[in-house]
């Protein structure tokens, strides 16, 4: 049996081309994110002084002349700097979750990461509380993560490999643990949700 559990991307500023460029500059996901917010937050403060600036050296030649090339000058920097601005440091998308089950496995992908597990590979899988998550699993390095929503409850797998947390919605998170059930080894354990 081969079936797909599917998560689109979704709107995610870090994902901007300057979260991307962070992303791989630093090789850690959740130390580029906290960095975004400091560079982002310290180019906005630069293009708002920087547009103070110049109305305060421009404005009596752009009030003289409001369609001189002064003004026009004037106009169409702030145009570029507020546009060069949205799409390099505010338009970005969080890749999609895929999740592909066959008879060999699972292939889990987001973007350029994936991952392959044989079900021989898996020890026990369960969902988790989201709360969870980011206390514990999302603070440890060896957890693979592929999520790209905020959901109540997530899927975790207890793989040979480390930690692999995965985001799906309740009814594909269900359907997900029904497969892992069928193709379990002797050793496998499919836990129920923990009481929050």
């Amino acid at each position: 049996m081969h079936r797909t559990f599917y998560v689109p991307r979704r709107f995610h500023p870090a994902y901007s081309l300057l979260g991307r460029w962070l992303q791989r500059a630093t090789g850690d996901e959740r130390r580029a994110e906290a960095l975004f917010l400091v560079v982002l937050s310290l180019l906005l403060l630069a293009l708002l002084l920087g547009q103070y600036l110049a109305w305060a050296l421009l404005s009596e030649t752009i009030l003289a002349a409001p369609t001189g090339p002064a003004a026009v000058a004037f106009w169409l920097a702030q145009g570029a700097g507020a546009g060069l601005s949205l799409t390099t440091c505010v338009i970005g998308f969080k890749p999609a979750v895929a999740v592909t089950a066959d008879p060999a496995g699972l292939f889990l992908k987001q973007g350029r990461r994936t991952l392959t597990l044989a079900y021989d590979e898996i020890a026990s899988a369960g969902p988790i509380p989201a709360l969870r998550f980011y206390r514990h699993y999302a603070r440890y390095a060896a957890t693979l993560v592929f999520v790209n929503r905020h959901l109540d409850e997530l899927l975790l797998l207890e793989t040979i490999h480390g930690p692999v947390v995965v985001g799906l919605l309740a009814p594909d998170r269900a359907a997900l643990l029904g497969l892992l059930e069928a193709h379990r080894a002797p050793t496998f354990e499919v836990q129920a949700a923990p009481v929050a």
